[in-house]
């Protein structure tokens, strides 16, 4: 019986279980990568607080504005 590498592996625990893409996302191009990742932060972003997602955006604002600064700094 001849076992292939991807079955050994598969035995090891080393393959297999939840994907962290979706299937076949490699295969998609750019632009269409771009709208699954923005479907994705919608689903997320709705299930946040308003509070919760105001904080988060002041967060991203001062650390925009930090990079900034350091730009022109130097």
């Amino acid at each position: 019986m001849v076992v292939t590498p991807s079955e050994a592996a598969a035995v090891m625990g080393r393959k297999g279980g939840k994907a962290k893409t979706p299937k076949g996302f490699s295969a998609l191009t750019p632009a269409q990568r771009s709208e699954v990742g923005k479907a994705a932060a919608a689903k997320r972003s709705a299930a946040l607080a308003p509070e919760h997602r105001s904080q988060i955006a002041k967060a991203a604002a001062e650390k925009r504005w930090a990079d900034k600064k350091k730009k022109v700094a130097a």
